[in-house]
């Protein structure tokens, strides 16, 4: 399989494409009922949390 993915920015094309592969290897493990985790963790350790921003405290004004 080739895929493509564009953002705005490098950051965002690479988020994109990791999530793409996070769903791609979700489908073929569950087509293939299949467990498929990286060292335990949920999502392949590739999920990309859009909250994330939250966690940080907020820039000085």
């Amino acid at each position: 399989m080739v895929g493509a993915a564009f953002g705005v920015d490098s950051l965002q094309a690479i988020l994109l494409a990791t999530y793409a592969v996070r769903l791609e290897l979700t489908q073929r493990a569950h087509a293939a009922a299949v467990r498929l985790d990286w060292l335990g963790q949920p999502d392949l350790g590739l999920k990309v949390d859009p909250e994330v921003h939250k966690l940080f405290p907020p820039a000085p004004s």
